[in-house]
């Protein structure tokens, strides 16, 4: 089988409503694309520090750097980052990101992500390593 990693960035919002509708499309690309794990990498506020979370079916790793910024300096300012750490526990909503044994898009699914995600779409995606 011949693996592709492909990059989606998309905005996550902070609001519930809006964050929900993203996770939807980020499931439905990986849907599309028959995925069968992925990587979810963001910053978050409270510590404020880059996440990377890997989901698979044999299990979930994810680690943070707390990210220290130097307020006192005019832009641009002095950005340090702390060990890497592990994180204990996962959100759920990423976990379920990743599809279930048979689950599949529909026909008009289908279409629909194609045209989100394929040739000139919104949110056109191309493998950055084959």
């Amino acid at each position: 089988m011949k693996s592709e990693l492909i990059q989606l960035i998309t905005p996550m919002y902070d609001d519930l409503k809006h964050r929900l509708s993203r996770l939807a499309l980020v499931k439905s690309f990986i849907l599309w694309r028959a995925a069968t794990g992925f990587i979810h990498c963001g910053e978050s506020k409270e510590p404020n520090a880059i996440v990377s979370s890997l989901v698979t079916p044999e299990g979930v790793l994810s680690v943070y750097q707390i990210i220290t910024r130097d307020q006192t300096k005019k832009p641009p300012q002095h950005v340090s980052f702390e060990p890497m750490q592990g994180c204990g526990e996962v959100d759920p909503l990423l976990v379920d990101l990743l599809a279930k044994p048979g689950q599949r898009l529909s026909a008009e699914q289908e279409i629909e992500a194609q045209g989100l995600f394929g040739d000139g779409g919104k949110f056109e995606v191309k493998p950055i390593l084959h």
